[in-house]
């Protein structure tokens, strides 16, 4: 027996995994939320593990969300307006959906975090310029640990943090 779902759309949060004990462990940990009817009474939870590569000296964030592919890349901000996201790429098998994410701080302003959002490739490129999902303007963290440096943290360049 199989389950066919269509995901439209999600959103969700990532934050960087202080409790990284390998090289080969994820950069940062998180979740996505997919509603599963119009109301959003139901909704699909995936949990959410990134980790930095490199294609052609061009680094970008490889992320498994709940097992299906996507990619992050760091778009430039040069006169973009503020709502753009810090960071843009292909969600699915076939790629046909769009990730975006934005940097945030938590509301106590001490732990960075990536607020994330899917949309259908259609409905991004129909839209008017991105906006940060309003369900992850601020999201309350794991517990905080010391933060590493971004040299130990493996993602010199991104400046997430």
């Amino acid at each position: 027996m199989s389950i066919a779902l269509i995901l439209k759309a999600g959103e969700g949060s990532i934050f960087p995994n202080h409790a990284k004990t390998s090289d080969k462990d994820p950069l940062f940990l998180g979740w996505m939320e997919f509603p599963l009817d119009e109301q959003k009474k139901n909704s699909l939870r995936l949990d959410v593990a990134v980790w930095r590569k490199s294609n052609g000296g061009k680094d970008f964030y490889s992320l498994s969300i709940g097992g299906i592919p996507a990619t992050l890349f760091k778009e430039e901000k040069q006169d973009r307006p503020e709502s753009c996201p810090d960071y843009a790429g292909s969600f699915g098998f076939g790629r046909e959906m769009r990730i975006a994410g934005w940097r945030k701080k938590t509301k106590e302003g001490d732990n960075p975090y990536i607020s994330i959002s899917v949309v259908e490739k259609k409905a991004a490129a129909n839209s008017e310029p991105a906006q940060a999902p309003a369900a992850a303007k601020e999201q309350k963290a794991p517990p905080r640990q010391p933060a590493p440096s971004q040299e130990a943290t493996g993602h010199p360049g991104f400046d997430f943090i």
